[in-house]
């Protein structure tokens, strides 16, 4: 018998709490959606910071795989 996997066992156990949820009558105030609009910019803005730092290592990465391509295409090992 296989054992399930975690991402099933996730996606059950997610499944549950989603069918067996109650109403929580909670208010959301007007500020909310602008709090959250600014984690999504900053979120973004860090992301694209990052990138930006560590953006010669990803291309020195990345050129590893086309490099191997591209040499096995001329014929060479």
């Amino acid at each position: 018998m296989k054992k399930p996997s975690t991402f099933n066992i996730s996606l059950l156990t997610l499944t549950l709490f989603a069918l067996f949820t109650k109403p929580a009558h909670a208010y959301l105030n007007p500020g909310t959606g602008s709090v959250l609009f600014q984690f999504m910019i900053i979120g973004i803005a860090g992301g694209l910071f990052t990138v930006k730092t560590y953006w010669s290592s990803i291309k020195t990465f990345f050129s590893r795989f086309t490099q191997k391509k591209t040499a096995t295409k001329n014929g060479k090992k």
